[in-house]
């Protein structure tokens, strides 16, 4: 059945409130990629003129992104515009002012690659994964939105940026260079989080956001590689880091002009 321009627009407002619920706050870039699927100058102009008319209505509030290049506009939902959602916002806030008065630039990278991950983001029930805020205001069993794990006899827990259901994937979102140290732990919990195999989370995107991280799967495929056969690690750990290159662990470049993701190779290609 054809939907009227009346409903379909209907259906385009409660998507776009739905989807600021799951973000906590988000551009009108990151809602036309999440509610029409694609970033286009159309969908954006779409998304920009529906989300004033939201604020007009007070459903929703904006705040200038000052750390975007752009200073894009954030929009966040008001209390009336939660009592327009078909689930609770995490922590069973009111309204999302506080998210969007403390809005970071990691949190709102993650929700860009959150989008682009996804073809068309729906609700809360539609099982395609986490946002950002959704992880880290979870109540749901640690196994299922972190992984503890011990290095050296010291216990470590970490947590995902972004989940995502496709199948069960954990994202970090790189959005700054890695020290070595920084590098080493990424190695470690890699290697700790699928020693036996996959598991809750059967792959880790590394999800590139940033110039200054552009070349961590460069420096991953070092970590891993084992060109020496007698650089002395066990034949176990050789086996496990050819399987994370393999299998396990990829690497995306967001494009941050479509809000969409660009897979980067770590597998070395054969030279004729």
């Amino acid at each position: 059945m054809t939907l009227s321009n009346q409903a379909r627009g209907e259906r385009y407002r409660q998507h776009s409130l739905e989807l600021l619920g799951r973000l906590g706050y988000g551009s009108a870039r990151q809602i036309a990629r999440g509610v029409w699927g694609e970033l286009t100058p159309s969908t954006r102009k779409m998304a920009s003129r529906m989300l004033r008319r939201l604020q007009d209505e007070r459903l929703v509030v904006s705040k200038r992104d000052g750390d975007s290049v752009n200073g894009e506009l954030l929009y966040a939902l008001t209390k009336s515009g939660v009592a327009r959602l078909t689930y609770p916002l995490p922590l069973g806030r009111g309204h999302a002012r506080d998210w969007l008065r403390h809005a970071h630039p990691h949190r709102t990278v993650a929700n860009s690659v959150f989008v682009a991950g996804n073809p068309v983001v729906r609700t809360v029930d539609d099982n395609q994964g986490m946002t950002e805020l959704e992880i880290r205001s979870s109540d749901l069993p640690p196994e299922l939105c972190s992984f503890a794990y011990t290095v050296d006899g010291q216990p470590q827990v970490k947590i995902p940026d972004v989940i995502f259901d496709k199948p069960s994937v954990w994202v970090e979102v790189e959005n700054a260079w890695r020290s070595s140290k920084d590098l080493t732990k990424l190695v470690q919990f890699l290697r700790a989080l699928f020693w036996q195999g996959p598991n809750v989370f059967e792959q880790v995107w590394l999800v590139v956001t940033a110039a200054g991280a552009k070349t961590i799967g460069q420096r991953l495929r070092k970590a891993l590689s084992h060109d020496d056969p007698e650089d002395g690690w066990p034949r176990q750990v050789r086996e496990l880091d050819a399987r994370l290159l393999e299998t396990y662990v990829r690497v995306w470049v967001l494009d941050t002009e479509t809000l969409t993701l660009r897979p980067e190779s770590l597998v070395p290609s054969v030279k004729a």
